[in-house]
C-alpha cells in the first residue's frame, strides 16, 4: 500500500519526532483518518490540569522498574502500549496523579516530553528496602 501511494520515506527507531512530523508533512495529499474519537473527560473523569515537568517529577512515583519499562515504551514511541500500562493501574495508588499526567501527554503524542520526565524521575523513585 505505501509504495502505491508514493510513501517511501523511512524514519529509523528510536523515532525523532521532529523528523517524523517533517517527513509526514512532506507527503502530498495527506489526509488524517482517526479510528477513535479523542478522549473527552466525563462527569466522573475530571479534566487533567497539565503540570510542568518539574512539578510532575515531584509527584509520588511508581517503582523504578515500572518507570524503566515506561521509558522503554516512550523511547520506542509506543504510546498506545504505554497508555495501556498507565490505564491498568490509574484508578488507585499514591502515584495516580503521576500516571494521569503521563497519560495526558501520551494522549497528545508528546513522547519527547514523556521521555524527559521519565529520565528525570527514574533515579528519584522509591526502592524497596532489602
Amino acid at each position: 500500500l505505501a509504495p502505491a501511494t508514493a510513501c517511501d520515506a523511512f524514519v529509523p527507531k528510536p523515532v525523532d519526532e521532529a523528523l517524523l512530523y517533517r517527513t509526514i508533512g512532506e507527503q502530498p495529499d495527506l489526509v488524517w483518518t482517526f479510528t477513535e474519537p479523542p478522549s473527552v473527560p466525563t462527569a466522573t473523569e475530571p479534566a487533567i490540569t497539565a503540570l510542568a515537568p518539574d512539578a510532575i517529577a515531584a509527584l509520588p512515583l511508581p517503582p523504578p522498574d515500572t518507570l524503566a519499562a515506561w521509558l522503554d515504551l516512550a523511547r520506542g514511541a509506543d504510546l498506545h502500549a504505554l497508555r495501556q500500562q498507565l490505564d491498568a493501574a490509574h484508578a488507585t495508588g499514591p502515584d495516580r496523579e503521576f500516571r494521569l499526567q503521563l497519560d495526558s501527554l501520551a494522549a497528545r503524542y508528546r513522547a519527547s516530553a514523556i521521555r524527559q520526565i521519565l529520565l528525570r524521575t527514574r533515579n528519584l523513585a522509591p526502592t524497596d528496602p532489602a
